[in-house]
């Protein structure tokens, strides 16, 4: 079954500053996701089509900035580092410090920058 989300950011969201935490988009506003689940894997490719069309029809309506727990496998560094917003530069001078090899990268990672 798959579908569309809509959340309302509003409230205690929106009373945190953007770079006091790794998220960085505080503005009231919504977030969209589009959610493609199936059992049959012979639905696999309609699935996958539907979802990725789906975000294609709706990408024009969409700011930069991405939730980053809403991020996929496909998804570009780029749209990653939207997600994170000006706080990237800082989480990843953490990286270099703590994880300059990159040990945990099965995520939305953000890499080394070196």
């Amino acid at each position: 079954m798959s579908s569309l989300f809509l959340e309302f950011l509003h409230g205690a969201v929106t009373r945190v500053g953007p770079t006091d935490t790794a998220f960085a988009h505080r503005d009231s506003g919504y977030n969209f996701a589009v959610i493609s689940q199936w059992t049959n894997l012979g639905e696999s490719d309609a699935n996958v089509t539907w979802a990725q069309d789906t975000f294609k029809r709706m990408e024009p309506h969409m700011t930069a900035g991405a939730y980053v727990n809403y991020l996929d496998d496909d998804d570009s560094q780029a749209r990653v580092q939207g997600a994170y917003g000006p706080n990237f530069e800082r989480l990843q001078a953490v990286k270099d410090r703590y994880d300059p090899e990159n040990l945990f990268h099965l995520n939305q990672n953000i890499p080394p920058s070196s």
